[in-house]
């Protein structure tokens, strides 16, 4: 089984609470600090196509932003960095504070105008299992209890999720209070769920783990092409199809939607409450095709000494019998000339990805990054005529 590696969020409630005076007449929402460090998602255990894979370099970060906490003391262990995600109050969280066989679901979200964290409703102090998820609005997610109650563990049932993402989903899969911003608390691991926050012990600590694998699209341009021809990136989609009996002509669209199961199991021994890696999409079959997934829109000249990329989150599906996926990237570009005169607008390239094919195993697998190369380049790299510098190919390596 691979090295189990986690998400680190720090939550900072204010179990005083506020009157109606500190945040408006209408709101009865706990106010917070919350901040996340995140690892490098890992490489696969076998390259893929004689391919080379970097981690994600980690960052140990002081923050200073409006919304997050400001560390001096803490710092995140080795391998993590900032979570970003939760920076600028893009993403919020969805979490269970459970007791017995009762739960409440709960949104931590970042108020923008007020420039605050907030946890909807009053605070959850007291003893309570703690479940969830990230972001908040990544699917339906319901929950139940392990064996009798909520001490035993839980399953969350991410309903209506979709089948590609463009930001990271994660669960919960820790939990622990503290007493102060600076000092991670003892009894922190995975597999432990109980929490019993009071007004001196108000911070509250998570470990997440995450559900999707990455998939990083870096796009260049031939270093003698890019002496020729400037090319302007204005597109990037990632289309999905499932097909059969290894026969890529016979592909189907990919369903827009699925769902996950995902079983927590508490355990004191502080592994991982998952068990096995694998999570199982199961696409819904009632669920309309998925459009193209805009991973870029705009206007950006592609670099030849580097790369510059695009992300997209997919999942590790479920299929009947031979059932496979493959994927399609579609650039679309404009190409200019050497005085800046636009040739051509609107070229567009299609790359077919099929895991199977070019991946250690036949699909993707969840935490783990997957770097693929595209370089534009004259279709005819040693002829270089007139009409062929002005319709390029890009070619994935």
């Amino acid at each position: 089984m691979r090295e189990i590696k986690y998400i680190w969020l720090l939550v900072l409630l204010v179990l005083a609470g506020c009157t109606s005076d500190e945040v408006g007449p209408e709101r009865k929402d706990t106010p917070i600090q919350i901040v996340g460090y995140v690892p490098s998602y890992m490489d696969p255990p076998t390259p893929f196509r004689g391919r080379n894979y970097s981690h994600l370099s980690p960052v140990t970060c002081q923050l200073s932003t409006a919304n997050s906490l400001t560390r001096t003391e803490w710092t995140p262990p080795e391998g993590y960095s900032l979570y970003t995600g939760n920076e600028n109050g893009t993403t919020a969280l969805g979490a269970f504070f459970t007791s017995g066989t009762e739960s409440d679901k709960r949104r931590i979200y970042y108020h923008t105008v007020e420039n605050k964290w907030y946890i909807e409703g009053e605070s959850p102090s007291g003893s309570k299992y703690l479940y969830g998820y990230i972001p908040y609005n990544a699917a339906d997610v319901t929950i139940a209890p392990n064996g009798i109650d909520y001490s035993n563990g839980a399953t969350l049932t991410f309903n209506n999720m979709k089948s590609v993402m463009t930001t990271d989903a994660c669960v919960i899969v820790g939990a622990k209070e503290g007493a102060n911003a600076n000092t991670t608390p003892e009894g922190l691991q995975p597999g432990k769920f109980y929490t019993n926050l009071t007004a001196n012990n108000n911070h509250l600590y998570l470990l997440c783990e995450h559900l999707y694998s990455k998939l990083e699209f870096c796009f260049r341009v031939g270093a003698e092409y890019a002496a020729l021809r400037t090319i302007k990136l204005r597109k990037v989609e990632l289309i999905g199809y499932t097909y059969t009996l290894d026969n890529l002509s016979d592909k189907t669209p990919m369903k827009e939607k699925g769902s996950l199961t995902v079983t927590l199991t508490a355990n004191d021994q502080g592994i991982s409450p998952l068990g096995e890696d694998v999570i199982l999409f199961t696409p819904n079959e009632s669920s309309a095709v998925m459009p193209p997934i805009l991973l870029f829109e705009g206007e950006e000249a592609l670099p030849s000494d580097t790369y510059t990329s695009e992300t997209a989150y997919v999942p590790y599906f479920n299929l009947s019998g031979s059932g496979k996926v493959l994927y399609i990237l579609r650039t679309t570009y404009d190409v200019y000339d050497t005085k800046g005169n636009l040739i051509r607008k609107g070229c567009v390239a299609e790359n077919q990805i099929v895991p199977k094919e070019r991946f250690s195993k036949n699909q993707l697998q969840r935490g783990y990054k997957y770097t693929l190369q595209l370089t534009v380049v004259p279709t005819y790299l040693y002829v270089l005529s007139e009409p062929d510098l002005d319709n390029p190919t890009v070619t994935l390596e």
